[in-house]
């Protein structure tokens, strides 16, 4: 009995309670447009800060590449001094 008097309780809550919240979620919204000077001011620090790690993530790319490529032409010449320093 303590149960359904619960579930009529609950039933009456949500009633009362769930016509008034699309009203809270349009007034949200409207305070989302109008963004605080410290907010925008954060929104631009993480915009730039992502836009500095995508730059910074293809420097590494590129850095990495022509590390590569060096070592690629500096293998035979290594190979070549190590050959001439065994012989001498």
């Amino acid at each position: 009995m303590k149960l359904l008097s619960y579930i009529y309780g609950l039933a009456v809550l949500s009633y009362v309670a769930l016509p008034s919240i699309p009203a809270a979620l349009a007034q949200a919204s409207d305070c989302q447009d109008r963004l605080s000077p410290a907010r925008q001011a954060i929104h631009w620090s993480q915009d730039r800060l992502s836009k500095f790690d995508a730059a910074i993530a293809g420097m590494e790319q590129d850095g990495n590449k022509r590390q590569a490529d060096a070592r690629a032409k500096a293998g035979p010449l290594v190979a070549s001094f190590r050959s001439a320093g065994a012989k001498a």
